[in-house]
């Protein structure tokens, strides 16, 4: 800012000589010296000489290109320079900034994965990222300009110690002020908080981390203004928060918005980034299922999600968040098209072919293999809808979701689980066939769903659901019906109690169960 402003007029020189040689990629430096450059003796001086030439092949030309790349948060373009910086020049600011950009890596390698596959992955990449970023850290400990503190939470972060990343990252704020990095870092760590707090469905714990993080993040934004990796974070707070508010079943268009400010503010320093794009297709088709929820038209925003997924994969093609956000946006959409009498078969083959190409990786495996799931689930709906045998598609569903459960324990995997079988048991009904056997399977998966999350609204009304087929069943048997029904109002009480959200269909639901005890349905 300071150079456009006043280039013409005075000589400006950046306090800090490493920021300086990658300003020189992109503006027209004459000039650059400050009390540091004769503690540095005749390496800046030739290092400048060297930019001012073009010479980027050199290693403070790589090092300044790859902590450029960093600063926009593509660690895996940066890594290349880097490396190459590090082998002409093994330096303490060559081994900072290349360490991170391995811990950074090394965090999206192991990110979305939980259980024996995370541990799994951990250590087949531990060798070729961890182990290297961890020891590229320790050497930069001492870096002069660098906190100490920021370094041991950077390594503490990495190690999944979040608590510990947040005492560190607080140090390192007051030994330097200026350093906006720093409040990332605690950011980060109380993002971490924040998701496992969710859950585990601890709303008040996930708010206040998530309110915690704004603060700090608020902080990195007035020293850093401009900072990709500020405004990156502050998207994925937002998403998190978005996340926590439709889990509570009070997701708004306010909250909405906000995601999308925060995305529109992240692409003017990077507009073609894959995360960020992500976040964009995530924020658009989470809104279209709030609004299919509301019994709205989802069409534009889940066009929009899908738009947003197509334009991240032209830059990573085998990025699996968004294939995911690409497959689960297809599936909505299909969803509503089956809702509107329409055939869903077109998207939902879309999205069952774009998450089988995400599953050949293993990151986000038991989300992809519940979106999987998710769309053998749709089928064997409209196939049971139009008198086809859903017993197939049902099946693989349920393969699905025990293997996603296999790999972490979630209530979303259990209640989707839970919801297939309840499809599958009315097939049974209709066909003639006994439908208790798998009712019972279908009530277990929701019961362990509850135990995951006893705050999940949705398990409970559809637990309430399943229970009232079972009733409807046993009435028919001239057996008796009463405890599935009392237990039904009960789910259906939770669920109003938990969400707002839950009002439209407890309402149904509890219709149903006054005409079934009237003897009227």
């Amino acid at each position: 800012e300071m150079y456009h402003h006043f280039r013409d007029e005075v000589v400006i020189s950046c306090p800090i000589e490493g920021d300086c040689i990658p300003m020189m990629s992109v503006m027209d430096l004459q000039f650059s010296g400050t009390s540091n450059t004769a503690w540095m003796s005749d390496w800046y001086p030739r290092t400048f000489d060297l930019a001012r030439q073009g010479r980027w092949s050199q290693a403070a030309g790589r090092l300044a290109l790859g902590r450029g790349y960093l600063a926009l948060g593509r660690p895996e373009t940066a890594r290349p320079h880097l490396e190459a910086a590090w082998r002409l020049a093994p330096e303490p600011d060559a081994a900072h900034a290349l360490g991170l950009a391995l811990a950074r890596i090394y965090q999206d390698e192991v990110e979305g994965l939980h259980g024996p596959l995370r541990e799994r992955r951990k250590a087949e990449v531990g060798q070729e990222l961890r182990d290297p970023a961890l020891e590229l850290l320790k050497r930069a400990r001492n870096l002069p300009l660098e906190s100490a503190a920021y370094v041991e939470g950077m390594i503490a972060l990495v190690e999944d110690r979040p608590n510990e990343a947040q005492r560190r990252a607080r140090e390192a704020q007051a030994q330097l002020p200026w350093f906006h990095e720093a409040w990332i870092l605690e950011a980060e760590a109380l993002r971490v908080e924040a998701s496992l707090a969710l859950g585990r469905g601890d709303h008040a714990a996930a708010q206040a981390a998530l309110d915690a993080g704004g603060a700090v993040l608020v902080q990195a934004l007035e020293i850093a203004r401009s900072a990709p990796s500020v405004r990156l974070a502050e998207v994925q707070r937002r998403m998190l928060q978005f996340q926590l508010r439709t889990d509570q079943g009070r997701a708004s268009l306010e909250d909405h918005a906000a995601v999308l400010a925060a995305v529109d503010q992240a692409l003017k320093t990077d507009p073609e980034h894959p995360e960020i794009l992500g976040f964009a297709s995530a924020a658009h088709r989470r809104w279209g299922a709030r609004q299919m929820e509301r019994g709205e038209d989802p069409q534009a925003s889940l066009d929009a999600a899908i738009h947003r997924a197509r334009q991240g994969l032209q830059q990573a093609p085998r990025d699996n968040a968004l294939l995911n956000n690409f497959g689960t946006a297809l599936r909505y959409r299909a969803t509503w098209a089956m809702r509107q009498g329409r055939d869903p078969r077109p998207d939902l083959a879309q999205a069952q072919h774009a998450l089988q190409q995400a599953l050949e990786r293993p990151r986000f495996r038991d989300f992809l293999l519940n979106n999987l799931g998710c769309c053998y689930e749709l089928q064997a709906e409209w196939e049971e809808a139009h008198g086809s045998d859903p017993t197939a598609a049902a099946r693989k569903a349920v393969d699905c979701f025990e293997q996603a459960s296999a790999i972490r324990p979630w209530v979303g995997h259990r209640s989707s689980q839970g919801m297939t079988l309840a499809t599958l048991a009315r097939w049974e009904r209709r066909q003639g066939r006994d439908p208790q056997p798998t009712l019972a399977l279908a009530l277990q998966a929701f019961d362990q769903a509850l135990a995951l999350n006893p705050a999940s609204f949705q398990a409970h009304l559809a637990k309430a659901s399943a229970l009232l087929d079972r009733a409807d069943h046993l009435k028919a048997q001239q057996r008796p019906m009463e405890p599935d029904l009392a237990a039904a109002s009960i789910h259906l009480e939770w669920a109003a109690t938990l969400s707002p959200q839950a009002g439209a269909e407890a309402a149904r639901l509890r219709a149903r169960l006054q005409r079934m005890r009237s003897g009227q349905g």
